[in-house]
């Protein structure tokens, strides 16, 4: 079991092969780098050293994930290989499965189907079960930082402190002692915004008038009004600009009581991310 070879570049038949001494890792915080096997296809497969025949470099080698090792010849010997090997987000070491794989080299599936929801607590996580996995790993990245949120045993997380306005991007990894942690499940991306607050409406004739905090982070607003108290049926409105907090509602039903919620949006690379709902406000309508 060794990592995969990519073709080589300008090989002039001197570095031949480029193996490393396993093909998982768990990632503890530093960045991994894997002990490589380097050999030439000369003299049968004779194995070069470290520092006086070649050099080694590493990429994407300091977060769960596929890493790669780079080897360039020196000193005699021309051309480069490169190796890949998987970073899991475990840091204990993997046991072994006799039953299956006597070498302990069984991995965990990713988990699937990574979905994330708005809630007025927090961004909400929900996952398919990975077979054989006795716990998951929860990671989230922000700009180029990548922070462990928590190890659980469940299909479902929380996250309470992520900030209003802020991108986020969330995957995770699932655990076992006697396998190897999985690769990262796809990875999904949502920004934070909290549910409008301090939501108003005023009823007038045949209207009624809409009103919330502004969010500074947000793009816009978008209202929602129904006769249904499950909201079905509804319509809806929406306000373009952060700094507008208040939307009249006109053409309503005399004598007939409404139900309105208030949600902020902002977009970001062209999507459109939502907050949650926010808690109904009923008013009859003159």
């Amino acid at each position: 079991h060794y990592g995969k070879h990519d073709t080589p570049i300008a090989l002039n038949k001197n570095i031949y092969s480029v193996t490393t001494d396993k093909t998982s890792y768990s990632y503890g915080g530093k960045a991994v780098q894997p002990v490589v096997t380097v050999k030439t296809d000369s003299y049968g497969g004779f194995v070069l050293k470290k520092g006086r025949d070649y050099t080694v470099s590493y990429k994407d080698n300091n977060k769960a994930g596929t890493g790669t090792a780079v080897v360039t010849g020196i000193n005699g010997f021309s051309g480069t290989l490169s190796c890949t090997f998987t970073i899991t987000g475990q840091g204990t070491d993997p046991g072994t499965d006799p039953g299956t794989d006597p070498g302990g080299t069984t991995q965990l599936a990713a988990p699937s189907s990574l979905k994330l929801k708005q809630t007025a607590k927090g961004i909400s996580l929900s996952w398919s079960k990975s077979q054989n996995a006795t716990s998951y790993t929860v990671y989230r990245k922000a700009g180029s930082k990548t922070v462990k949120l928590a190890a659980t045993s469940k299909l479902t997380y929380l996250d309470k402190k992520a900030q209003n306005g802020t991108t986020y991007t969330y995957y995770v990894v699932a655990n076992a002692s006697q396998y190897k942690s999985s690769a990262p499940s796809k990875a999904v991306k949502m920004v934070r915004l909290t549910v409008p607050g301090s939501v108003k409406v005023k009823a007038g004739r045949r209207k009624a008038t809409v009103s919330w905090k502004k969010n500074a982070k947000a793009t816009g607003y978008e209202v929602r009004y129904s006769l249904k108290k499950d909201m079905s049926k509804g319509k809806k409105a929406a306000i373009g600009k952060k700094g507008t907090v208040k939307k009249v509602i006109k053409n309503l039903k005399a004598g007939k009581t409404y139900y309105f919620q208030v949600r902020t949006y902002k977009t970001v690379g062209g999507k459109k991310y939502y907050s949650a709902w926010s808690g109904q406000k009923k008013v009859k309508v003159g």
